[in-house]
């Protein structure tokens, strides 16, 4: 059936809508698309907006509105002769393969504004096809259906509306536990010489009515350049993305169902859960203020409490979409429970309130950023290795006594259970899986003889992915940290802490201590004069610290002299005293003085730290760039001995451990890459080509940070339970985030120079810094890559001022998603190398920044002594009653342990670590050779440049990422000096914990 199309002969502007085939079904339209009945213009609704942002309207917002106001002309019937046929291959990914009938409808939109329906003639049986990119998974097979349409002669398709006619894109199938829908992957048409491709990457369901796709090359194509047909196609996308049209198929103020597309921004009010019913945990909201500025995230939209006159979100309900299906997992504990002793089963089977993410409702998130069926399969899978080698631990810790005690006497014998606290560090090492030496081995032995032990299908699975056999004792044992492994006693030592500022889990705090830098920090510490004083001779070869940090600055001098240093914001935090008021935790402010010494390696000197701001037995005066108060505070020096000395590192490295979660990973990547996303979804058309540069890094992002709000930022999460800082950990990233964040700081060549380790020719001041290394050689590699691509869309910089959709994009990037920002920290996007910069940076931050913190947690964090997330005790003062205890000879390592993380505590965290340091099975890597949103099979341009970027990455990075691991020069890398490889910016991976590879984005 031919349909009326409304445009001006003039100006050859179309304003273009779906064709309603249900009236009795809402469709998401806007105001451009409302203003079509039967194909006849009426024009813009009443009070309606049409404007691509709400500081001035959009000029081809504008023109299409104006189209509106045409009068309409119906297309003249095509002879049936004058008709040419197109093949149409449409590839989507449906777990029920043998469905008959696709079930979709197709419309065809020409670049002249005409449209028509066009029914689709299958020509040959539905195939099975690989699934390629990134959500390429096991065994879910694609399908490829192909059809014929007739359209007329010099007809040239522009656009496509697909509608799902049969309701298969609703009915949430079931298979293995796993929840899926169709998903449209990619329409082509063509006929003779011409093909055209739409790239589509979604879910399609009824409720959505028409969906929209503009061809590929609608930015590259000169035929297409400045086509206003396009550009209102374009525009009434975006309207309905951003939940700006009334007709959506809910109202913008109603909870968000399923299938809704709707992208806006909220602030952090959603931390409290039910804070009605439970006002103990009502939590300041972080955004919106000058006094707790924070990055924006997605509005999810579930309505509003009102509490003292702050609004605060209100919790999931059960109707929303669990991020893990509670069943998959009650029937894994189930199958696990049947090979236990009778008198654990029941306790197992309430696993999942020790589970490491809530495996309760989440929030909801549009259904083309969630997790696919592969990922959530893997998701589950990691869930349940993660929770089960802690699980008994936080058992006995919550109804111990309810354990027969000849039972719980056998557990804590075999070391299934240390107790309440570690004694020693065997103890700890006792939850590990340490082959034959393992306390489990006999019983796991008879267990298997009696068949008694093994599992089956996902829980078997899980099981074995983490090095197993199958055997249900595997998933009742941790795998040893990758950071012990053949070198168990290097954890104490000054050359590990050193190294680990470096190549661990957390290297991105460390600075030189260059001469103004040191100047500040001895006007601002007594203290550290005095520890000076005492370490000049044995540990800095006579020289003080003025002559050290200015060695550095000489010509062709390596820096020697370095500080990591938490001091500033944790001082700042006036409630420091509260948060160690009446608590089990002391959270400390701290410093640390490293010195790298002639032979390389890289060692503490100096550590300060301070937890109260109260008179104590010994008070010193410390000045904080904002305040001066009197601290209790301890200076420990490597001249000491005794565990007073190893105490000072553990509580120092603990400090690191909370800065590391809630600011190098949470904040730095997660929550700043976020608002990035939604803007990019608001502003940017899916056929731009900054939007398909942009689009896999940002994959998974927006479940991955909802789940985060829901169990581990959230009061009584993870991190709050199991973190000093406790009830004031998102206000400390919130400190952090106005004090420091600046958005041309965070890319790494940035990053290094404001940490002093770039030279005036952007060139490395120091040797075997692993994490600087490897990542300058990733940086490098996209940055080629973006200029390259750059190069084929934007010929020159005025090309990048005048593209009005990139300018929106970049101004509510600046105003809306990241508000509360430092106003001086962005760049312009004025020319092509400031284009580059801003996308590079984004790509940066959640590609390598993001896996150098993140993939390494369980192989640092798992072995908690040296990263324990608690601090139970306040750093002792010398001379004090608890300082010559721990000074004492012959005193027991149990003393240390009082100092941090209890089993409980330590088990959990090492539980939720694993968890969040394991890859899935469909990752994409920066080295994989396929790619979701670049059209890669119609554009030959851009399949050359991505191509060249992934054989540099698979060519040059990798290798010589190896040579440096194998280069015995590079110490912190050799094992035959106490380091260890460096993995974690390796580029590709296979699943689980590894310890190594990249992904394009922040996908755990």
């Amino acid at each position: 059936m031919l349909r009326k199309a409304t445009f001006s002969h003039s100006s050859r502007v179309c304003a273009l809508s779906p064709p309603s085939r249900a009236q009795s079904r809402p469709l998401q339209r806007t105001a451009v698309s409302r203003a079509y009945s039967n194909g006849v213009s009426k024009g813009p609704a009443a009070g309606v907006p049409v404007t691509l942002h709400s500081s001035k309207t959009h000029p081809r917002m504008a023109t299409a509105a104006q189209a509106l106001s045409t009068a309409t002309t119906t297309a003249p019937a095509t002879p049936p002769d004058n008709r040419v046929t197109w093949a149409v291959e449409i590839i989507t990914h449906i777990p029920k393969y043998d469905a008959s009938d696709i079930g979709l409808l197709l419309t065809v939109i020409s670049t002249k504004g005409e449209r028509r329906e066009a029914p689709l003639k299958s020509t040959k049986p539905p195939e099975q096809v690989e699934r390629k990119g990134a959500d390429s998974g096991e065994d879910l097979p694609g399908r490829r259906d192909s059809f014929a349409i007739k359209l007329p002669a010099g007809f040239e398709p522009a656009a496509i509306w697909v509608e799902d006619k049969d309701d298969l894109g609703d009915k949430i199938f079931q298979r293995d536990g796993d929840l899926s829908r169709l998903f449209l992957k990619v329409v082509t048409l063509s006929a003779g010489s011409s093909t055209v491709t739409f790239i589509a990457n979604t879910y399609i369901s009824t409720e959505q009515g028409n969906r929209q796709f503009i061809r590929d090359d609608a930015f590259s194509n000169a035929k297409l350049a400045g086509s206003e047909v396009l550009a209102a196609l374009m525009a009434d996308e975006l309207q309905q993305l951003r939940g700006e049209g009334k007709n959506q198929n809910q109202a913008i103020d109603s909870p968000r169902s399923d299938p809704d597309r709707i992208y806006r921004y909220a602030i952090y009010n959603d931390l409290g859960g039910d804070v009605a019913k439970t006002p103990g945990n009502v939590r300041q909201p972080l955004g919106g203020s000058s006094e707790f500025p924070y990055p924006r995230r997605l509005d999810t939209n579930r309505g509003n409490v009102t509490i003292n006159g702050v609004a605060y979100e209100l919790p999931p309900n059960t109707a929303d979409a669990a991020l893990v299906n509670p069943g998959v997992f009650r029937s894994i504990l189930a199958s696990i429970a049947e090979v236990l002793p009778p008198g654990l089963r029941a306790l197992v089977l309430g696993l999942n309130s020790v589970a490491p993410v809530s495996l309760a409702a989440t929030p909801w998130t549009p259904q083309d950023d969630n997790f696919d069926t592969d990922k959530t399969r893997g998701f589950i899978g990691n869930a349940v290795s993660g929770v089960l080698p802690g699980a008994l631990v936080s058992i006995d810790a919550a109804v111990g006594k309810k354990i027969p005690p000849p039972l719980r006497w056998l557990l804590q014998k075999l070391r299934v259970i240390p107790g309440d606290e570690f004694d020693s560090v065997e103890e700890v090492l006792a939850l590990y899986d340490r082959g034959a030496q393992g306390p489990w081995s006999a019983f796991s032995r008879k267990l298997e003889e009696a068949e008694a032990g093994r599992l089956s299908g996902r829980t078997g699975q899980a099981a074995a992915g983490r090095g197993g056999n199958g055997d249900v004792l595997d998933l009742l044992k941790y795998d040893m940290p990758k950071s012990l492994q053949d070198r168990l006693d290097t954890w104490p030592t000054d050359e590990e802490m050193g190294r680990m500022y470096l190549a661990g889990q957390n290297p991105l705090t460390i600075e030189v201590l260059d001469p103004e830098r040191l100047a500040q920090l001895l006007k601002d510490s007594a203290g550290i004069r005095e520890a000076e004083e005492r370490i000049r001779e044995r540990h800095l070869g006579g020289k003080s610290l003025e002559e050290w940090a200015a060695a550095g600055e000489e010509a062709g001098a390596q820096p020697r002299l370095f500080i990591v240093d938490y001091w500033a914001v944790f001082g700042l935090l006036d409630t420091l005293e509260a948060a160690n008021a009446g608590s089990n935790r002391v959270m400390h402010a701290g410093r640390c003085v490293l010195f790298r010494r002639s032979d390389g390696h890289l060692v503490p000197v100096i550590i300060e730290l301070a937890h109260s701001s109260k008179t104590a037995p010994v008070t010193y005066t410390a000045s904080d760039p904002a305040a001066v108060w009197q601290v209790a505070k301890l200076i420990f020096q490597s001249v000491d001995s005794g565990w007073h000395q190893l105490v000072a590192k553990l509580i120092f490295q603990s400090v690191d451990s909370g800065w590391h979660q809630l600011v190098s990973h949470w904040l730095r990547t997660h929550a700043c890459t976020e608002p990035f996303l939604i803007a990019t979804r608001r502003q940017l058309p899916a056929a731009h080509p900054m939007f398909r540069l942009l689009m896999p890094h940002f994959r998974y992002t927006l479940p991955i940070n909802a789940a985060a709000r829901g169990s581990l930022i959230n009061a009584g999460g993870v991190i709050e339970t199991n973190f000093s800082p406790g009830p004031f950990s998102m206000q400390l990233s919130s400190i952090v985030y106005g004090m420091t964040w600046r958005f041309k700081e965070e890319g790494l060549t940035a990053d290094l120079a404001k940490r002093g380790f770039l030279d005036s020719k952007g060139g490395l001041r120091i040797k075997d810094y692993p994490y600087a290394e490897d990542g300058l050689l990733l940086w490098g590699a996209l940055k080629e890559y973006f200029e390259a691509y750059v190069e084929l869309y934007y010929k020159t910089d005025e090309a990048v001022q005048n593209d009005t959709w990139l300018q929106a994009w970049w101004n509510e990037v600046k105003t809306e998603a990241h508000k509360d920002a430092n106003a001086s920290g962005w760049v312009d996007l004025d020319s092509r190398s400031n284009l580059v910069l801003a996308a590079l940076t984004i790509a940066w931050v959640a590609s390598a920044h993001h896996a150098a913190v993140n993939f390494g947690q369980y192989d640092y964090s798992g072995w908690m002594p040296s990263h324990s997330p608690l601090c139970r005790r306040p750093a002792p003062a010398q001379g004090s009653e608890a300082w010559q205890k721990l000074a004492a000879k012959g005193v027991s390592s149990s003393e240390m342990f009082t100092y941090i993380s209890p089993p409980a505590t330590a088990t959990k965290v090492m539980s939720t670590v694993k968890l969040l340091s394991a890859h899935a099975q469909d990752e994409q890597y920066l080295s994989t050779d396929a790619q979701d949103w670049l059209p890669l099979e119609s554009d030959e341009r851009v399949k050359a440049v991505f191509e060249a970027f992934v054989a540099q990455i698979t060519k040059e990075v990798a290798p010589e990422i190896e040579r440096r691991n194998a280069d015995p020069a590079n110490i912190s890398r050799n094992p035959a000096s106490q380091g260890m490889a460096y993995t974690l910016l390796y580029p590709s991976s296979g699943p689980g914990v590894t310890m190594q590879g990249v992904p394009y984005s922040i996908s755990i």
